[in-house]
Order: structure tokens, then sequence, then C-alpha cells
């Protein structure tokens, strides 16, 4: 963020400078780094931006559930608040700190705001408001919902099922195999998979691609399976268009790319 201050500061006059081009840093889970009680050079430099940065085109989007935990320097610097429901007082209290005292009646609605439902005051509107804001596409939407706790027949939400639903007896390898991987889809790499592509090589027997994760299977000669991660689909195609597949794996894939065996 400091290169990023600095390159903008001293290019302002030029075509690529903050003036002519300005950029906006979004900051997700402020609180985790940018804490009152922390002087790191990530704090320092937010502080900067945000004392500074408007003026040379260089602009900062704070996102906390813990706006009680950011540096009130960095808060008060903020010219539009969108806050939606909070429910403790001490995060309130920052947030009706940072702007005008005859607006502290409508923040005090802040604890029964409906899911979605934010109140925004500060310069990006004309008055302060308390607004709906419209869902995402549920393809565009965030993996953040709220688990289902009961479970309702033929729910249109897609909803996992709750607590009251009737499972089978729970196999957990499949999920010590996502949280070995750090991803929550994972095509398992195991013999029943359907689609292996079987490859002419010394060393190599079948392959098999994940799109959706970017995940590259590798079944050995001897019978091991490995998972190869964040492989991009152009490397796959080439790996199966090579004259000699081993090679291609040894130059190209091997030691280049996360793995684990499966």
């Amino acid at each position: 963020m400091r290169i990023l201050f600095e390159a903008l500061f001293w290019g302002r006059a030029m075509p690529e400078g903050g003036r002519s081009r300005p950029l906006l840093l979004v900051l997700e889970e402020a609180h985790s780094y940018l804490a009152s009680e922390t002087r790191s050079s990530a704090s320092l430099a937010v502080q900067r931006i945000a004392k500074e940065g408007r003026k040379y085109g260089i602009g900062l989007m704070i996102v906390s559930q813990r706006p009680s935990e950011i540096d009130l320097t960095i808060l008060s610097q903020c010219g539009t608040l969108i806050s939606l429901r909070l429910s403790n007082s001490r995060d309130r209290g920052h947030i009706s700190s940072s702007v005008t005292d005859n607006l502290e009646g409508l923040l005090d609605s802040l604890p029964i705001l409906r899911t979605g439902e934010a109140i925004i005051v500060g310069e990006a509107v004309s008055l302060p408001i308390r607004a709906l804001i419209d869902s995402p596409a549920k393809d565009a939407a965030p993996d953040s919902q709220d688990p289902k706790i009961s479970h309702e027949l033929n729910d249109p939400s897609g909803g996992v099922g709750g607590w009251t639903k009737d499972r089978p007896p729970s196999d957990y390898r499949s999920l010590v195999h996502a949280w070995r991987a750090q991803t929550p889809r994972i095509l398992r790499g195991d013999s029943n998979m359907q689609n292996w592509i079987p490859v002419d090589s010394s060393n190599l027997s079948d392959v098999a691609y994940d799109d959706t994760t970017q995940t590259l299977f590798i079944r050995f000669k001897a019978g091991n399976v490995y998972e190869y991660f964040d492989v991009p689909e152009s490397v796959f195609q080439e790996l199966l268009g090579a004259d000699s597949k081993g090679k291609y794996f040894n130059a190209n894939i091997k030691n280049r790319y996360r793995y684990q065996r499966s």
C-alpha cells in the first residue's frame, strides 16, 4: 500500500497518476490488521492514505464487523459510512462518534436492522438514508449464508437441511480431503473417478482435471495418486498434447505447484 501511495503521489501530474486514474483500495476484515493498539507498517500506511490519499487520487473502503477495534484516526477519515446491523454497544458508539450529533437518533436503530438493510450517511448521499440493499444473483452471491437450523420440505433456497434432517452415517474423509487441499470444493482423486484420461507415458498412468478448483490429478504407474492445486487449464491441455507426458510433467508441473498425495 505504501508503494501504491508513493507511486500515485509522485505521478499525480502524469496520465498514470492518481488524479487521472484514481484508485480505490478495499480492505476486508480491516479490524484484523488496523487495530488501535497495532503500530504495524500496514496500519501506518493506511493512516497516511486515509489522511492524504483523496488529494492524490487514492481512496479507501474499510470493511469490518468490529469497527470498535479499528484505529479512530482511520475511522474518522471515512467520508461515507454504510452500516449494517450492529448489536454491540461499543461498535455502535464508534460509529456514532464518527457522525454529527443530530444523527445519533438514526443510528439507534442499528440493532434492529434486517439482513441486507443499512444506514448510509456521508458524502455519497444527499441525506442520511435507511436502505435495503438488493441481494446479488445466486450465482454471484458470497458463500456466507446462514446455516439451516431446521429442515423444510421443498425449500427453494437450496439449504443444506439443518439438524432435523435424517442423514446417513457421516464419512469425514472428504472433509479432511478438502481441509488438506484448502478448498471447499474438491474432486476426489480416488479410483472410482469417472473422468480419468489414460496417457501414454513411462511413469504416468492416468490424469484428470477439475476446472472448478483448478486441481490436476496424476495417477502414476506405481498406483500413487497426487493432486496438484491451482494448475491452469491451459497447462492440463498442454500436458495432454505433449509428445512426452513424463518430460512435460517433470519440467512444468512437478515442484511448481502445491500438491498432496491422495
